[in-house]
């Protein structure tokens, strides 16, 4: 027979036996549980791995093959990435959803046109990384100087601006050749004689204040200089700067003129860049510009181009390290647009801080607007590179602002259905 405390000390073993079992059992569970969530969470770590790697592999592969073919076909390739979520991963990689626009080439003669199709795919979110980072980088300014404009104005033509500027001033700036006297002389015949003329809108009682200034260049043959000095003396519109004409100077003898305009006209309202080859129709041009008023941020109209490629051979031919993206930004076309004059010393000013670009529309309008926030305003009437030839009746009958590819006897021919369409047009039909 047990006493009574043997029988407590049994019952007190017996209980923490069962205890320790317990403890035991418990533990064992834990633990395997622990180890089966680790076996999965590792099993799912390394197979969404590899189906990531594979998956980005793959579509850069794809990539690669398209951007193969798109370049044999001489096109090019814009790429824009929305919805990728940096913070999570599945996002990041499967939700990205890009859009592939590309601008196959058909050629017409000599004239290459873009024709846009999409394709929706998906890309690794690095290579819209990439692009980011070239913009960004391109559009940053350097701390100092890289293209100062530091020509001397043999004659200066100060004069130009020197009457005091009321609302509405336009100054219009065209870059000319030495040679070309002609050209000028038909302009200042024609819409260039709205300088003597000035002319008032009927809504708002705005006048209209038009001053002409060309400027050409050194092309160094002996009878251009004497030849531009006895002009300037005669018309005093002449701006006759220190530098060599040449095609690839364009983009740096518009910037000549901005610095001109910084320096000796900054009073105007509007900056009117016209090639010599454009007729104007300034009346209308006025009107147009009277019901766009210019933002605080600055405002460039014209003909506006958007997400136009860019080329890397041919006449309109960039390179990578003038400019790393393969398309434009939003510019207005380069034979005639206007730009407000509250910009054009800050446009300046930061042209001197970033690379130059060979097409000079692009840059000024472009790329330098972009910098300064300037807002693009489409303006329906002004002159495109492929737009069909107009006679002088049609160009008004159309209300069109301007026009390209003009001669000068077909300058006079617009000049005169402009400024008396009834009789000249009238004339012209019944000739027909």
């Amino acid at each position: 027979m047990f006493d009574q405390f043997s029988l407590d000390m049994l019952l007190r073993n017996f209980r923490l036996n069962v205890m320790m079992k317990l403890c035991r059992r418990i533990c064992f569970f834990i633990m395997l549980t622990w180890g089966l969530y680790l076996t999965v969470f590792l099993y799912k770590s390394y197979f969404t791995r590899q189906n990531v790697w594979t998956k980005s592999n793959i579509t850069s592969y794809k990539f690669a093959r398209l951007h193969k073919v798109i370049s044999r076909e001489e096109a090019t390739l814009s790429i824009s990435v929305a919805n990728a979520t940096e913070t999570n991963t599945k996002s990041f990689y499967s939700d990205t959803k890009v859009k592939i626009r590309l601008h196959n080439v058909k050629r017409a003669g000599n004239e290459t046109i873009p024709v846009h199709r999409n394709l929706d795919n998906e890309i690794p979110a690095e290579i819209r990384m990439r692009k980011e980072d070239n913009e960004r980088h391109y559009f940053t300014l350097h701390k100092e100087r890289i293209n100062p404009i530091e020509v001397d104005f043999i004659i200066n033509g100060a004069q130009i601006c020197s009457s005091n500027a009321k609302y509405m001033t336009i100054l219009v700036m065209v870059p000319s050749l030495p040679s070309h006297s002609t050209v000028r002389h038909a302009i200042r015949a024609t819409y260039g004689s709205y300088v003597k003329h000035r002319f008032t809108l009927s809504k708002g009682n705005v006048e209209v204040t038009v001053r002409l200034a060309f400027l050409v260049g050194k092309d160094n043959t002996i009878d251009s200089d004497p030849n531009i000095r006895s002009e300037s003396r005669q018309h005093g519109d002449i701006i006759y700067a220190d530098f060599v004409e040449a095609y690839q100077n364009l983009t740096r003898k518009m910037l000549i003129a901005l610095k001109w305009v910084s320096v000796f006209c900054s009073d105007l309202d509007f900056f009117l860049k016209i090639d010599e080859d454009v007729f104007i129709n300034m009346p209308l041009l006025a009107r147009e510009l009277n019901k766009r008023p210019y933002s605080i941020k600055g405002s460039v109209y014209g003909y506006l181009y958007n997400q136009s490629p860019v080329y890397r051979k041919g006449k309109w031919a960039v390179t990578k390290d003038e400019y790393p993206m393969v398309q434009y930004p939003k510019y207005a076309a380069g034979n005639s647009y206007v730009i407000s004059g509250n910009i054009i010393p800050r446009m300046f000013v930061i042209s001197e801080y970033m690379p130059h670009m060979p097409i000079e529309d692009v840059f000024i309008t472009g790329c330098i607007a972009k910098i300064v926030e300037a807002k693009h305003v489409f303006m329906p009437g002004f002159a495109y590179w492929h737009e069909e030839e107009l006679n002088a009746c049609k160009f008004m009958r159309n209300k069109r602002i301007s026009t390209t590819k003009v001669s000068v006897d077909k300058m006079f021919k617009l000049w005169n259905a402009s400024i008396n369409f009834a009789d000249y047009c009238k004339m012209q039909f019944e000739r027909h």
